[in-house]
């Protein structure tokens, strides 16, 4: 009798030991998607990498630049000079955020989203920037005569959205033009058209 109730101890005990470390594993941090992930970005906008994780207790979040391995953040404490990088948290979403103001073609590379488990867990973000192309037509010189009809043509192509606006410098002052986008087959070309007589713009 009393080797049954030891044996049904051990069982139970085992059971709880068993189900105790099953609970662990199920809850350990995870990433939505683990699979590397590409952003594209035009030069100029802000550049916004959003890691997702789930069932994230007390670990902490950092994010690597992998070019030269500078910890630019944990968590909302950033780590670099440069105040164009900003991390942010949205706990209720459980999203993790790097954002890149003013992005430059510099910038583009791969940065990683880890988290401070044993071992490390790590998602690769490979940051992509795009640089418009900006042509005048009939540029970059122009000759004409002083008081003859002037109209100046600017296209802008290579750009992930529209730009919200083009603007126009002569003489150390913004001459407003007129701006239309465009929508080809696998761009979107935006031209912006300057007209005046000469003696406007002197």
């Amino acid at each position: 009798m009393i080797i049954q109730l030891s044996f049904s101890y051990l069982q139970c005990y085992l059971l709880l030991l068993v189900t105790q470390v099953t609970l662990n594993s199920e809850f350990l941090p995870q990433f939505e998607d683990p699979d590397t992930e590409t952003v594209t970005v035009t030069e100029g906008d802000t550049a916004v990498i959003t890691c997702k994780i789930g069932y994230l207790n007390n670990q902490s979040v950092s994010w690597i630049r992998r070019s030269d391995s500078h910890i630019l953040a944990v968590d909302k404490e950033i780590f670099i000079s440069d105040d164009r990088f900003m991390s942010t948290i949205q706990e209720l979403s459980n999203i993790w955020m790097l954002k890149i103001r003013y992005v430059s073609a510099q910038d583009a590379g791969a940065y990683e989203c880890q988290v401070s488990t044993v071992p490390k867990m790590t998602k690769i973000f490979n940051l992509n920037v795009i640089i418009p192309k900006v042509d005048i037509l009939g540029g970059p010189n122009l000759y004409i005569q002083t008081g003859s009809f002037l109209q100046l043509e600017c296209m802008i192509s290579h750009v992930m959205s529209a730009p919200q606006f083009v603007m126009w410098e002569h003489g150390g002052r913004v001459v407003p033009g007129k701006t239309v986008n465009i929508q080809t087959k696998h761009d979107i070309v935006t031209k912006s058209v300057l007209r005046g007589a000469t003696h406007g713009l002197d």
